[in-house]
């Protein structure tokens, strides 16, 4: 029994003398690797509906993210670190809120905020902020609000730093 050269991807298919059952068997089996593993579709729109199975991966070029087929009713997830953090350090706006960007590409289910001193002794001593979107809708940032925790006021106009943690 000989095997075609290594192939690009997939399973090498196998020639001559194992049964015809057996080759054909194995070279459908090559034939289907060849042309389903390293799947590549240029959006999520063009991801397939029909035809999956759960633990299906394909690429997606727009999100530069493997995506994986969850099941019929949850559909297509992207296998993306399950959370990331990045770091805030920018002037709140009047009500207190400010804008921070995760990035993360899909609306956490949760996240973490750690505050730290954004240089002014004064406002990192009462500073505390909360996740002010409530349920989240972004994919890409969420609005926090700083608070003076001595007197339950809005840190409007105020210098905040930090850390959001996000993820699923």
């Amino acid at each position: 029994m000989t095997t075609t050269p290594e192939p690009v991807k997939g399973v090498p298919r196998i020639e001559g003398d194992p049964s015809p059952t057996i080759r054909a068997d194995h070279n459908d089996l090559a034939d289907w690797v060849r042309d389903h593993a390293g799947e590549w579709y240029p959006s999520t729109d063009a991801l397939p509906g029909d035809g999956n199975w759960p633990g299906r991966q394909a690429f997606v070029g727009a999100s530069d993210w493997p995506y994986v087929w969850k099941s019929s009713a949850a559909g297509w997830a992207p296998l993306v670190p399950l959370e990331k953090r990045v770091g805030f350090n920018d002037v709140t706006a009047a009500n207190g809120i400010l804008v921070v960007r995760h990035g993360l590409g899909f609306v956490p289910n949760w996240f973490q905020i750690t505050m730290r001193n954004a240089g002014v002794d004064a406002v990192a001593l009462v500073a505390d902020c909360i996740v002010w979107d409530n349920p989240a809708t972004s994919p890409t940032s969420v609005q926090i609000r700083a608070k003076n925790t001595t007197n339950g006021t809005w840190l409007g106009n105020n210098r905040v730093a930090g850390y959001l943690t996000a993820g699923m």
